[in-house]
């Protein structure tokens, strides 16, 4: 199983999980490089899910696939913005493909 299809078993298998599931695979075709950390999160949810459906063995599966590697980002940056300016960030990071932190950080580091 690669990490497309288990999104795919995620989101079917999981109600709760399906939208971040959904965000993760757009991710996936953009090469974010938050990708690990992103289907992280969505496996947890998953499998936090009470009423999901897994097979033993697509547990097993995605299990295989969940990036343990560390991230080193230990500190925050704050900012204030207005509602229409965390619009746009959000609706630019959602057509890249990106979360907010991401594409905020490309757009300062590029």
């Amino acid at each position: 199983m690669d990490m497309s299809e288990a999104l795919r078993t995620i989101m079917a298998a999981s109600p709760v999980a399906a939208g971040e599931a959904f965000d993760c695979i757009r991710a996936l075709k953009t090469h974010s490089p938050m990708i690990g950390a992103r289907f992280n999160n969505v496996v947890k949810i998953a499998f936090s899910d009470p009423d999901a459906a897994f097979t033993p063995e697509q547990r097993a599966a995605i299990t295989e696939l969940i990036d343990i590697s560390s991230d080193n980002r230990d500190a925050w940056f704050r900012m204030r913005v207005t509602a229409d300016e965390y619009e746009a960030i959000r609706q630019a990071a959602d057509l890249e493909g990106l979360s907010m932190s991401e594409w905020a950080r490309r757009k300062l580091f590029s």
